[in-house]
């Protein structure tokens, strides 16, 4: 069967935009950016593997022309783009690739890749809520941000005479299981934080499955308050947007989307 006309059967199984995926973190961006190419067509996955390859190259080329007209930097198309095409790979449909890319834009500057400074991350800190606070450390450290909502509490280790966290990153990874420690001032944040939520509630407890960047909670609902649920990639990355535009930052790069280009001395 010919590229141009080839579909997916009913009787196949069909694969999620995560198979063949072993990072946690990367199987957020993946599910996030596979998402809002069904938000735009809209389509299930089901309706969208009966069309021919012909028709999908179409709908691809035209949500690149629409992230385009958006203004989108080239970095994040071209992510979007490979996660359609990872479903599509999955799916055993294959598409005119090179005849896709050449619609992408190319990158008008370096803004993407452009850190933010020492000031702008204390900036976007003085206006963050407590737990934007303990959010926005480790990603300037580092951390992606499918890592930041995988951690639980029990990935963190007190180190009291240091005064600061020795924290887990992919705890539940054979492979991807490493450490990081943060500072004294990042601590003191993550012990605030806390102290806010057992304030209603919610027990916090070092040693607990509980996430380390929850969801947020209206603070007389104590039953909700006391059975947190991990904040959503979306959620986190909103809110660090607003944080931005509030602290009157430019924004660089891919910010609140997939992860933080920051300056990681901006910690010390």
């Amino acid at each position: 069967m010919s590229a141009a006309t080839e579909t997916h059967s009913l009787l196949e199984p069909i694969y999620d935009v995560t198979e063949g995926i072993a990072s946690p973190a990367s199987k957020i961006q993946y599910r996030f950016a596979f998402g809002k190419f069904l938000e735009y067509i809209p389509l299930s996955r089901e309706r969208l593997l009966q069309k021919n390859s012909k028709e999908l190259q179409a709908i691809v080329i035209n949500y690149i022309k629409h992230l385009t007209a958006k203004r989108m930097k080239s970095g994040t198309i071209k992510l979007r783009v490979a996660v359609i095409l990872h479903f599509f790979d999955m799916n055993d449909i294959l598409l005119n690739k090179r005849k896709i890319s050449r619609y992408i834009p190319e990158d008008e500057d370096h803004v993407e890749d452009e850190c933010y400074t020492h000031q702008e991350i204390r900036r976007l800190l003085s206006v963050s809520d407590e737990r934007t606070q303990v959010a926005i450390p480790l990603m300037a450290n580092g951390m992606r941000i499918g890592a930041l909502l995988h951690l639980q509490l029990r990935d963190l280790i007190k180190l009291e005479q240091y005064n600061l966290y020795k924290i887990q990153v992919y705890g539940r990874s054979k492979t991807g299981r490493h450490y990081t420690v943060c500072t004294p001032e990042y601590a003191a944040a993550i012990d605030s934080y806390l102290a806010y939520r057992k304030r209603f509630g919610e027990p916090a407890e070092l040693n607990s499955a509980e996430p380390l960047i929850r969801e947020q909670f209206n603070i007389n609902d104590r039953l909700k308050a006391k059975h947190p649920k991990a904040a959503k990639l979306k959620t986190i990355s909103e809110t660090i947007e607003r944080m931005v535009t509030k602290a009157g930052i430019e924004t660089k790069g891919r910010l609140g989307e997939i992860m933080v280009y920051v300056n990681s001395k901006s910690l010390r």
